[in-house]
């Protein structure tokens, strides 16, 4: 069983490498709270997405953040937990420039 997920970020061209644990949560957005993983851009809210891992995989799951979380091109709402696979592309913004793979 793994004991934790490698997910990536790109940003402004740049790629940084992830990892989460299982039964952890991670979440993605503009502030830098604690136990948060801050991205800059402008369009992201404070709290955008979350990412949580258990024994089945990595679930995300929009904050209810005003500009969208698009999951293989289509907006997922605010509220919905979707499973993750290999073959998903995850982007925080309408235009692609904040990708989570």
């Amino acid at each position: 069983m793994e004991e934790s997920f490698k997910f990536s970020i790109t940003h402004k061209g740049e790629i940084q490498f992830f990892k989460i644990g299982i039964n952890s949560q991670i979440i993605i957005g503009r502030s830098n709270e604690e136990g948060q993983l801050p991205v800059d851009h402008p369009i992201l809210s404070r709290k955008h997405l979350s990412l949580a891992a258990n024994e089945s995989g990595v679930f995300v799951e929009d904050m209810g953040s005003t500009n969208g979380s698009y999951l293989n091109g289509k907006r997922i709402s605010s509220g919905q937990r979707f499973l993750l696979t290999d073959k998903d592309s995850l982007s925080l913004t309408p235009d692609n420039s904040v990708t989570v793979q």
